[in-house]
């Protein structure tokens, strides 16, 4: 049971860190994925607040 607790934590705390990077760098790259036309999931919310 500690195992598998332990287990789902390090996902919970891969995920975390994944995210926390795609965030990082969607920021730095926002104007080059803007011209190639990849929207990322977060700054899609953030364009219509702007537009």
């Amino acid at each position: 049971m500690f195992l598998r607790r332990f287990t789902d934590l390090v996902c919970f705390l891969t995920i975390c860190i994944y995210v926390a990077i795609f965030r990082l760098t969607g920021i730095f790259f926002c104007g080059i994925n803007q011209r190639t036309g990849m929207i990322l999931p977060f700054s899609d919310s953030e364009e219509k607040e702007t537009a």
